[in-house]
């Protein structure tokens, strides 16, 4: 049963207004690489009309069991439920068909073993080899035997008509991927109206290039990542990390060259209510823009020596930017603010404690209930 503490606070309706808004605009599907703004700073908030609210634990983040950079897809190159099948009637007498793959090949069973038929019920491979055939992509299948036996899967060409060809050379390799920059015109409005923008591909081993179809084509700027910079649980051959109008995303391809696109990761937060314990990442730039104008409307306050005596309030803490140049603000329940920012060259490191309204924190906490949540609906 979720647990909440459920706390009373005064909000100011200024303040409430920017976090009910903070999701204007819609979800963009990536994050500005912008420089972070300090925790406290401009114009003081001024108090004015309020009305009571409460806040408590968002149920969301019951949900994540384990933080996860690859936790919002954008778009996935191959939908491998929608093209390997289960048939609605078994098409042919005298066998057991379990599965339909690009709508002209039947997988069919004979004890342990899996073979292959045609749509005229014609056995192309017979079932006495492999214990499982499925697709590995759009026109690939993989043949695996027995695990036990611990060999390699064997693969096959198809075709619209059902052809299957073996392919005995088929392994993933990075090398196959290639990484081509070419040259486009400038969008309207530059100062120079000749000019040229270099764009960048990520061209797969079929001639084609990871992207979406729609607004995410040619990218402006592609790198190869190490599986260390990615903190995921999910299994992937190749990491890249693409950016596309200021904003983001990871693109991460599979051991047979399918890709799945991920929006970046550009924040964490850490959430305590009660004994209730969150953690989740910000993926989305327009949500990390209106959390850096949250956090900047918050005014400026004069630092304290230290902060509260009760270790047992409730908190919310929030990373922004990157291990190079990265802030981390932590604000109690009672207004106390921890900022603590990363060194910026031989500057030694900035951590110093500060008071806020307490309606600061409330906010905080109804912003992420309300805005990452929507990041967290698959």
């Amino acid at each position: 049963m979720l647990e909440t503490k459920k706390i009373t606070a005064l909000l100011c309706l200024t303040a409430m207004t920017l976090c009910i808004t903070a999701c204007e605009g819609g979800k963009t599907g990536g994050a500005k690489t912008q420089t972070t703004t300090s925790a406290i700073e401009e114009v003081k908030t001024s108090p004015g009309k309020v009305e009571l609210k409460t806040y408590e634990f968002p149920e969301f983040l019951e949900d994540i069991k384990l933080p996860d950079m690859l936790a919002n897809p954008v778009y996935s190159s191959f939908d491998r439920n929608a093209y390997v099948t289960e048939p609605e009637e078994q098409p042919f007498d005298g066998y057991e068909c379990t599965s339909v793959i690009g709508s002209v090949l039947y997988v069919f069973k004979e004890g342990k073993y899996k073979g292959l038929l045609d749509l005229n019920g014609e056995v192309i491979i017979p079932a006495d080899t492999y214990t499982e055939i499925t697709a590995g992509s759009y026109g690939l299948l993989v043949l695996s035997r027995d695990k036990e036996l611990n060999s390699p899967d064997d693969h096959a060409r198809f075709d619209d008509t059902g052809r299957v060809t073996m392919d005995p050379d088929f392994s993933y390799s990075p090398d196959n991927i290639k990484i081509s920059e070419r040259a486009i015109e400038a969008a309207e409005g530059t100062s120079d109206p000749a000019a040229e923008k270099k764009v960048f591909d990520i061209v797969l081993p079929n001639g084609k290039a990871a992207e979406d179809g729609a607004e995410l084509g040619s990218w402006d700027s592609v790198e190869e990542l190490d599986i260390g910079d990615v903190d995921t649980t999910k299994v992937f051959s190749g990491y890249y990390k693409a950016t596309k109008d200021s904003s983001y995303y990871f693109i991460c391809i599979d051991k047979y060259y399918n890709y799945t696109i991920f929006n970046g990761a550009y924040g964490f937060v850490r959430l305590k209510v009660g004994s209730v314990y969150g953690e989740c990442y910000i993926l989305d730039s327009s949500h990390y823009s209106e959390l850096n104008k949250i956090i900047k409307s918050f005014g400026q306050s004069g630092s304290v020596k230290s902060p509260s005596k009760d270790p047992a309030l409730d908190f919310i803490q929030i990373e922004l930017g990157t291990d190079k140049d990265k802030t981390v603000i932590t604000v109690s329940a009672d207004g106390y603010c921890l900022t603590d920012s990363a060194a910026h060259g031989d500057q030694p490191m900035n951590k110093y404690f500060s008071r806020l309204d307490k309606e600061s924190f409330v906010s905080l906490v109804l912003w992420v209930d309300q805005v990452l949540s929507e990041e967290y609906k698959q």
